[in-house]
């Protein structure tokens, strides 16, 4: 990754240094209460510091870039799991190991831009060690962190509908933003006629068009997994 085109794309969303917003709050939230841990960030990454769009069980607006775990995600587009921040030669001798909030546990995943750029992170952390985390808690976290980004090719969207179709991840609320876009670029009833894809496979596909849209999406659906699992 190129750390010029990654840190043009963050400043071309215009989101750094904006006030809280509730969709934003909501999100770290969930992922706080999904990973059963007391804090939690949705955080954006420039080039001196890790800044804090939504936080759960902290305080602070950002922290150094120098001393950030999140830094340190952007080399990987996979969910990045610390069992136990004591051990990991990474964050050993981290101040926020060796003093407060006193991490131990951190799990984070990367918010990718619409050029597939990693600008920020939603990450979870706590003071105890733990084994590690599930599968589900994983998509989880990786679903979270789509929601800021957004869904922003044909490609990638494509390809998300083939890991669901062959079992690869659990199906999950596709969120496309902007109708108008969308339809103008995709043609879905053909899709369908070609056998591209099914009349059930559209049924995960959602039009949002503001992140409100998109958090109300993926709590209903979150909300009926739990109902299902008693």
């Amino acid at each position: 990754m190129i750390e010029t085109l990654r840190l043009s794309t963050l400043k071309s969303y215009g989101i750094l240094d904006t006030p809280a917003e509730a969709a934003f709050d909501a999100i770290a939230f969930e992922a706080a209460r999904a990973l059963h841990v007391p804090s939690a960030v949705v955080s954006f990454i420039d080039e001196d510091r890790q800044w804090y769009k939504a936080k759960v069980g902290i305080d602070g607006a950002f922290v150094p870039r120098a001393i950030s775990f999140c830094t340190h995600i952007l080399d990987s587009d996979e969910v990045t799991v610390v069992a136990d921040a004591q051990l990991d030669p990474r964050f050993a001798r981290n101040p926020f190991v060796t003093g407060a909030p006193h991490i131990r546990f951190y799990a984070a995943a990367p918010i990718k831009a619409l050029n597939r750029q990693r600008v920020g992170t939603i990450c979870v952390f706590d003071t105890t060690p733990r084994a590690g985390t599930t599968d589900r808690e994983r998509r989880h976290l990786s679903a979270l962190a789509a929601f800021p980004g957004g869904f922003g090719t044909f490609d990638e969207l494509f390809e998300l509908l083939t890991l669901i179709q062959t079992g690869k991840i659990a199906p999950i609320p596709v969120l496309l933003f902007g109708r108008e876009f969308w339809e103008k670029v995709v043609n879905f009833d053909a899709l369908v006629e070609e056998g591209v894809v099914s009349e059930r496979d559209l049924g995960i596909f959602t039009y949002v068009e503001t992140a409100e849209e998109a958090w109300d999406v993926v709590r209903e659906f979150y909300e009926e997994q739990a109902k299902k699992e008693g």
